[in-house]
């Protein structure tokens, strides 16, 4: 049964006008509840957990993601803990969504990548979190991976993701900030995958540029940023080959921007 067909007759017609979807990581759920229903939170977690048998915590989610290391604020709604297992492309990992940041829509990108990714590539990941991307690359590649993320928190949990998939020998993980890590490695990669953070709109290539500097002649780049409908279309239509990875907000999309090296002279401040 649907999500919003559960809470029929538990709220009217009008309240389940803003009722959304959640969504389950690991045993948690993760609901988003407008003001407009704040009141009926415990309807809504009592459906859940009802609909979902496997579910031992409901979070409320509050407001936009926070900080440089784009922590959610949540409150529980139901259960006391909020560390859980999440599993994607045969890999799993220790997660806590109040501590660090997480994004299961994601793993249809890192599916794709890892299709296209080859053995022997040298990759580099920032902006790495909890290690989705690097653990799932290294678990099935015979591949070297740089991983670079600047929370100290998310790099506890990706080094325990590391271990619990066996990979610690194929990736290195350096904790702080991009533009002050990268400079130090000194080294090219064949793949620069970059998910950055939702900031900016004048700063948004900022880092797209930085990552070139570090991407092999013949090399690929997937840079994850957002954009609205329109620059979309007009991005497309200057060459950029782009993705979109799902909503973030009204006519505002993730998207992934996949370059290769001869667009090292491409004038992203011109977009």
């Amino acid at each position: 049964m649907k999500f919003k067909s559960a809470l029929q007759g538990l709220l009217s017609e009008d309240e389940l006008r803003h009722v959304r979807r959640y969504e389950v990581i690991g045993d948690i759920a993760i609901v988003s509840i407008p003001d407009e229903i704040e009141n009926r939170k415990a309807e809504i977690a009592d459906v859940i957990r009802k609909q979902n048998k496997s579910i031992k915590t409901v979070l409320q989610r509050l407001g936009g993601a926070e900080g440089v290391e784009r922590v959610h604020r949540y409150e529980i709604l139901y259960g006391d803990k909020t560390e859980t297992l999440y599993r994607e492309n045969g890999c799993i990992f220790h997660v806590d969504p109040t501590k660090v940041y997480v994004s299961p829509r994601m793993n249809a990108e890192r599916t794709r990548l890892l299709n296209l990714a080859k053995d022997g590539e040298g990759i580099l990941c920032a902006f790495a979190g909890i290690g989705l991307f690097p653990v799932v690359l290294a678990r099935h590649l015979n591949a070297s991976v740089y991983a670079v993320e600047i929370s100290s928190v998310a790099c506890e949990f990706m080094e325990r993701n590391i271990k619990a998939n066996s990979v610690s020998d194929k990736i290195r993980v350096f904790c702080g900030d991009a533009r002050e890590v990268l400079p130090e490695i000194c080294e090219k990669f064949d793949r620069v995958i970059m998910p950055t953070p939702k900031g900016e709109v004048s700063e948004r290539f900022r880092f797209l540029k930085l990552g070139m500097d570090y991407l092999q002649e013949h090399g690929t780049m997937h840079y994850y940023t957002f954009a609205s409908e329109s620059e979309i279309k007009e991005w497309r239509k200057r060459g950029l080959n782009i993705r979109n990875c799902g909503s973030y907000a009204p006519s505002v999309y993730r998207i992934v921007i996949d370059v290769t090296g001869n667009f090292r002279e491409f004038d992203f401040d011109k977009l």
